[in-house]
């Protein structure tokens, strides 16, 4: 049985609340506007990789989880 996994911009959102960070607070950590996160977090849009590991960092997880919702086997 497969298991759910939560889309790249669920993820973000999540990882995003964990940390209490608002999309403002987190574009600014990023140096992005609001207007990016969002649109990942609604998936409109996608990171580009260097922001991705960007993310990884900051949130203190894989990229595998932040891309697949689940660390590698």
């Amino acid at each position: 049985m497969e298991e759910k996994r939560m889309e790249i911009g669920q993820q973000i959102r999540f990882y995003r609340k964990k940390q209490r960070l608002t999309q403002r607070q987190l574009a600014e950590l990023l140096c992005l506007s609001p207007a990016a996160i969002s649109k990942w977090e609604s998936g409109q849009s996608l990171p580009d990789l260097p922001t991705l590991a960007r993310l990884s960092l900051l949130f203190e997880v894989s990229c595998d989880r932040l891309i697949f919702g689940k660390e590698p086997k």
